[in-house]
This record gives structure tokens, sequence and C-alpha cells, in this order.
């Protein structure tokens, strides 16, 4: 991955660029550092490769090497624990048919990883893809949310107050608080 590509600065953030398969070049990136983000993907995913464990195995042999101690590692769904959270076409379809040598690199890499270190966070990012969706979805319980509330409230008001006049002002002022 390109260091050019990541938009975040910081003043305590290193980039570095390297190859992960080679252990020098991990070495040098590694040196000096507080702590490693470990995001490494590819796009070879129809033939065996081991690209993510070894290059995990190189990062964490660094960190050993240098005293590094804290490791964060962005992973996939559907690895470990997580094998459920992927849904029936992921699961029973995309693992098994399009991307089982990803997966099974994933599934070595993370083995790596628990073996090797005790301090680490491992990060599944799901629905970065349906981010807008997710947020639509939200707002639209929020919303319904936001009536069945005012529904409880009018509710209310009717069984407590037996008088017509403070009941039209408990609803109306109820009406004004939810709608603009």
């Amino acid at each position: 991955r390109s260091p050019s590509k990541l938009r975040v600065t910081h003043e305590r953030l290193t980039l570095a660029r390297g190859d992960v398969m080679d252990f020098a070049s991990v070495d040098a990136a590694v040196a000096s550092q507080d702590a490693v983000l470990c995001a490494l993907g590819h796009k070879r995913w129809f033939y065996p490769n081991r690209i993510l464990s070894e290059g995990t195995r190189h990062v964490i042999r660094a960190m050993e090497k240098h005293s590094v101690r804290r490791f964060v590692c962005e992973t996939a769904l559907g690895i470990g624990d997580r094998w459920s959270k992927m849904g029936l076409y992921y699961t029973l379809f995309v693992r098994v048919f399009i991307l089982p040598f990803y997966f099974h690199d994933k599934v070595r890499q993370e083995r790596l990883i628990r073996k090797s270190l005790r301090d680490f966070i491992a990060v599944a990012v799901d629905n970065a893809l349906n981010f807008a969706q997710a947020q639509s979805v939200q707002e639209q319980l929020k919303e319904e949310r936001d009536r069945l509330s005012l529904l409880l409230e009018v509710n209310n008001a009717v069984v407590s107050v037996l008088d017509l006049h403070e009941l039209l002002n408990v609803v109306s002022a109820s009406l004004r608080r939810l709608v603009p």
C-alpha cells in the first residue's frame, strides 16, 4: 500500500513504505516505533499464498527484536468467532468458492497473532462499504422511536388528564417538541 494514499496526519504517526515479505524492510520500518498498525491486503485472491501470514510473521519478529509491545491488526469478518456474522451468502458462497485462499491465510495470520503476542487488538471492519445505508437505517429507527415516544406521551396525557382544555395543552406541547 502507498503511504501517500493515507490522508491522516498526526505528530505521533509515522508512515513507512516497505515490502512486508522482506524482513529487512519491515525491520527498518518497525525500529524506534511504539506500536504497529498492521493493515495488510492484496489482490491475489484466487490462488494459494501466505502474504498475510508471512508478512505478519515478519512484523511480529521485528516487534520482538525492537521490543515494540503494542499491535493493532485490521482483519476480516468471518474468521474465528466472527464466522457467523457474515450472512449466508458470504459464509456459504464467497468464503467457500470465491475467496477460500484469502480466508485460509487470514486464519493463519490470526493464529500467529494469538500465539505470538499478548498485547494486541484485532479489528474486523464490517459495514464500511454500506456505511451510508447503515446511517439511513439508523435515522429511520430514530424517527420511529420519536414517533412512538410521542404516542406514549399523548397516551399518558389522555389517561392522566380528564380536563379537555388541559389535555389539548399537553398534546399541543408534545407535538411542538417533536415537530420543528
